[in-house]
C-alpha cells in the first residue's frame, strides 16, 4: 500500500501539469511568407492531392506521373521550383506554421464543394 503512494502522487501530479498547459497555449504562428497564405493552401492541397492519385500508377510510372502533376501544378499556379523550394525551406524551418499551414490545408481538401 505505501508503495502505492508514490505513484499516485506521481499521476496526480501529472493531472495537474496537463491541466495548467491551456493557459500557456500558443497563438497562431505568425505567417511571414511572400506569398498569400490562401494560394499556398491552393498549391499544397493541389500537391497533397496528386500525391494521393499516384497510388493509382504502377511504381515504375510514379516518379515520371510526380513530375508531371507538379509541372502542371507549378503552371496553374505560375510558380517556379526555385520560389516553391524557398517557400518550403522557411516552412521546414518553422514546424508551427508548417502545422498550421498542413491543417488548413487538409481541412481545405476535406471540406465539402459546394456546387
Amino acid at each position: 500500500m505505501i508503495q502505492r503512494i508514490p505513484i499516485f502522487l506521481s499521476l496526480l501530479i501529472l493531472l495537474f501539469s496537463a491541466c495548467g498547459k491551456d493557459k500557456n497555449k500558443q497563438e497562431t504562428p505568425e505567417y511571414n511568407l511572400p506569398i498569400p497564405r490562401e494560394k499556398l493552401v491552393n498549391i499544397l492541397a493541389d500537391i497533397y492531392v496528386a500525391e494521393a492519385s499516384l497510388i493509382e500508377y504502377t511504381a515504375d510510372k510514379q516518379d515520371s506521373m510526380r513530375k508531371l502533376f507538379i509541372t502542371e501544378i507549378f503552371t496553374i499556379h505560375n510558380l517556379d521550383k526555385t520560389y516553391f523550394d524557398s517557400i518550403q525551406r522557411v516552412l521546414s524551418n518553422n514546424v508551427d506554421l508548417f502545422n498550421d499551414v498542413h491543417h488548413e490545408v487538409l481541412d481545405s481538401i476535406n471540406k465539402p464543394s459546394v456546387e
